[in-house]
């Protein structure tokens, strides 16, 4: 009887004084594999260097959003529109005439919480958020050709809503933009 107390004994001794088991190794930063489509038919954005409040008017907005500038940053051309009703917040269109921000928002997909690509008018695009819940905005990316293309981007303001609510009326814009280009 003495025996397997004993040999029971030892085994919980052997195992309390045993080395813990390594912790794993941590896990590896999240990189994006998304590949942004190829553009089939390239549109040329060159006539709107400059000029990028000539892409999306005034008149295409469908809230009063009036121009408020237009400048060039980091090698794009952008023009902001300010809404007249805070509930809008700011609209900007920026154009790209030498890198693809569709390459760049693929590149860094993983920012986004909301990250859906599309086709518009036959162009590969993305819409994108970096909070589902559109407290940031909501941009539509689209490719152009290798080397261009235009971002629109609507910032709430006062309610911002669901990424995708806020994206809807932007889609509208980029399809207006496209058939502006061909």
């Amino acid at each position: 009887m003495r025996f397997p107390l004993l040999a029971a004994g030892a085994v919980l001794l052997t195992s309390c004084s045993a080395d813990p088991a390594p912790a794993p190794p941590p896990a590896a930063p999240v990189v994006s594999t998304l590949a942004a489509p190829a553009v089939s038919t390239p549109l040329r954005i060159d006539e709107y260097t400059g000029e990028p409040c000539l892409l999306i008017t005034v008149d295409d907005l469908q809230v009063d959003y009036p121009v408020s500038d237009h400048i060039t940053s980091n090698g794009e051309d952008q023009c902001w529109y300010e809404a007249t009703s805070s509930d809008y917040g700011t609209f900007q269109t920026r154009i790209s005439t030498d890198t693809s921000p569709l390459e760049a928002a693929y590149r860094n997909a993983s920012r986004y919480e909301h990250f859906e690509p599309t086709v518009i008018e036959g162009m590969p695009a993305v819409t994108a958020a970096e909070k589902r819940d559109g407290t940031d905005g909501c941009a539509i990316i689209v490719g152009t050709s290798a080397t261009q293309g235009f971002t629109l981007i609507r910032n709430p303001d006062k309610s911002p809503k669901p990424a995708a609510d806020l994206c809807a009326p932007t889609l509208t814009y980029a399809t207006n933009a496209l058939k502006r280009l061909r």
